[in-house]
């Protein structure tokens, strides 16, 4: 078990950069990952990855600039894991 086993992280702009790496680094350290992504193509890519390396992930599309997106987004993402235990903010 990684690191990160158990624990739920969210994670904005995961869909490219340090944001998509920490996502997968997550992802290889046991958490499952949330990621919210405004661009739809990037974050189902990021999505299929970590699915693909064997690990738990989930993409909404999110626009952080919209207070309900993101609203949303946490909402969805405490509805099905539980709950959040890392929130990181890249973008």
């Amino acid at each position: 078990m990684g690191r990160l086993a158990g624990k739920v992280a969210f994670i904005t702009g995961a869909g490219a950069g340090i944001a998509k790496a920490s996502a997968l680094a997550f992802a290889r350290e046991g958490a499952k990952v949330a990621i919210a992504e405004i661009k739809g193509d990037l974050g189902r890519a990021t999505e299929k990855a970590i699915r693909d390396a064997g690990g738990d992930a989930v993409f909404y599309e999110t626009d952080v600039t919209q207070d309900e997106s993101l609203k949303r987004a946490i909402d969805a993402a405490v509805a099905r894991y539980g709950r959040l235990d890392v929130l990181m903010n890249c973008a």
